[in-house]
């Protein structure tokens, strides 16, 4: 691939997971995902395609919190071990980052003990 064309979809190939990280903001379905989201994906090596199975897939997500300015957010957890933050609004992926399959394990049970105590 020429770098010009790299350049300009706004993309660029990795090594690590034979997927491709961004580094210009973009648009995935009904979500758009932030500059400060396309960074943390670039610093934390997560891939468009590990982004999209987790804003697309059957996930884990948490009850709207409200941050210090008031702005809403959720959180999407899904089985390839990446977490989103979300903002319900406007659609806005505001944050990406891993979690080890422990902790994964351990939200997932806890969600499922909420359930079965009908809370």
């Amino acid at each position: 691939m020429k770098l010009w064309n790299i350049i300009f979809r706004g993309y660029r190939p990795t090594k690590s997971r034979n997927c491709t990280i961004p580094i210009t903001p973009y648009r995935d379905g009904h979500y758009r995902i932030t500059k400060h989201a396309v960074a943390r994906m670039s610093n934390r090596k997560i891939s468009r395609g590990e982004l999209h199975t987790n804003l697309h897939s059957k996930a884990i997500k948490s009850k709207v919190k409200f941050d210090n300015n008031g702005r809403p957010s959720i959180k999407r957890i899904t089985s390839n071990l990446i977490v989103s933050s979300i903002n319900p609004r406007s659609r806005n992926v505001t944050s990406v980052w891993r979690i080890n399959e422990t902790r994964f394990k351990k939200i997932q049970n806890a969600k499922r003990r909420n359930k079965s105590h009908g809370k």
